[in-house]
């Protein structure tokens, strides 16, 4: 049986490439700043072992945007294979129980939810902000739209 975090990189990855597509995994630093490390898109168990062993020592975070490139760079994501909302609420989380088509996976965070919905095909970076503000938006007030890739 396939661990929910193993299903979880491949709703983010499904249809990478093997070669020159990555996942960002990002891990708070006691300096203040981030950490952050690549791993082939398609290597989901050694996602899992670095998120695992970075999460014992600090907050630890994957982009949900694969990268081109091993750049948090925005201009590194060419493709997004889920939309996804950051639910901080009772009421977002209430609101995307109501929400149809129900989000493909659901994930406990630190303070809620966050939601995920696969797409059938993957879109552009631009698409995709849109979508998630989209979403934020119909979702109501009380879920923040996500933040995207770093500039």
């Amino acid at each position: 049986m396939m661990s929910s975090a193993l299903v979880y990189y491949d709703l983010l990855t499904a249809g990478e490439p093997q070669d020159n597509s990555y996942l960002e995994v990002r891990s708070k630093l006691p300096s203040g700043g981030m950490r952050q490390e690549y791993v082939p898109s398609r290597a989901h168990r050694a996602a899992n072992a670095l998120i695992e062993r970075r999460g014992r020592e600090a907050d630890t975070y994957i982009g949900v945007a694969p990268r081109t490139r091993q750049e948090g760079a925005r201009d590194a994501v060419k493709r997004v294979h889920a939309l996804w909302a950051d639910l901080d609420t009772p009421e977002a989380i209430a609101a995307r129980e109501r929400f149809e088509p129900a989000a493909s996976m659901v994930i406990a965070s630190g303070n809620g939810q966050h939601a995920y919905w696969s797409l059938s095909s993957p879109v552009g970076p631009d698409e995709a902000e849109a979508a998630n503000r989209r979403l934020a938006h119909v979702l109501g007030p009380t879920c923040r739209p996500p933040t995207p890739p770093a500039s």
